[in-house]
């Protein structure tokens, strides 16, 4: 979970927590199956693996069914 550290300003974030889940658990939760998930899975890195040699961030759109791929700059990734 990830949140602003302040409510106007959209640049920096703070981690709250996180959570793992089994796969088992995870595909029950969104109703896949493992073989589906696996499926995805294989077809995301394949994508991957034809992109250039960086940093990139997927992240799930909250208000759509969307998956967004962003390359993140070497230096901001250093300033992690």
């Amino acid at each position: 979970y990830v949140s602003r550290a302040t409510p106007r300003d959209n640049n920096n974030h703070v981690i709250l927590g996180t959570y793992q889940y089994k796969p088992q658990e995870l595909a029950g939760q969104i109703n896949f199956s493992l073989n589906n998930v696996w499926g995805v899975l294989k077809a995301l890195i394949n994508h991957f693996k034809d992109l250039p040699e960086g940093d990139y961030l997927l992240m799930r759109d909250p208000n759509k069914t969307l998956l967004r791929l962003y390359e993140v700059p070497t230096e901001e990734v250093e300033n992690l």
